[in-house]
């Protein structure tokens, strides 16, 4: 038994305590990290990284075909014309339109759809798109709601969305919510 004066003699001892029991007891935890990894072991972890790689192909393949294949859907690069009612303050309402491709759509609405969000995001990101675009207020701009359904289904069945299950929004309004698939969120990253 050792004995000790003041705080840094204890130090001292502990330490030496401790250099001295990892030197004649090697155990779990007393060996260096650069000592631990046999070529066994390291065999091991290499066969585990190669059945790890192997099934996640195998559920990518099976996730493919399970995704339903719809024909005749749009390019990214290919146009839309946008439809909306617009007015400026004290004028009848008119209708407009503006011709766009699916990847400036993608670009005005994706960034809002990183979190789950309600369909309504999609119309008031474009909604300020095109205040911006006709300098007025978004609040005079309202897009049609097939042009809006129309959008949704196009970024679904490109995989650059998904819709989630329904939740309970404000007021008790039960609305589904969008959000970016992993694909949609490598295409904007592009972008």
């Amino acid at each position: 038994m050792k004995y000790w004066r003041s705080k840094e003699e204890l130090t001292l001892q502990v330490t030496q305590a401790l250099q001295y029991v990892a030197r004649t007891r090697p155990g779990v935890g007393w060996i260096r990290g650069n000592l631990a990894a046999t070529s066994e072991i390291l065999g091991e972890i290499n066969d585990l990284r190669k059945g790890r790689d192997a099934l996640v192909e195998v559920i990518r393949n099976l996730q493919s075909q399970l995704a339903p294949r719809v024909d005749n859907v749009a390019g990214i690069e290919e146009s839309i014309t946008l439809r909306f009612n617009c007015s400026n303050l004290g004028t009848q309402s008119r209708i407009r339109t503006l011709p766009a491709t699916w990847k400036q759509l993608f670009s005005l609405v994706g960034p809002s759809l990183v979190a789950p969000k309600g369909e309504a995001e999609i119309g008031e990101s474009l909604s300020r798109y095109l205040a911006q675009q006709l300098r007025w207020s978004e609040n005079y701009i309202i897009l049609f709601d097939e042009d809006l359904t129309t959008i949704k289904l196009q970024f679904v069945a490109l995989e650059l969305i998904s819709m989630k299950a329904p939740s309970i929004g404000g007021g008790g309004v039960v609305q589904e919510l969008l959000q970016l698939t992993d694909r949609g969120t490598q295409a904007l990253i592009g972008i």
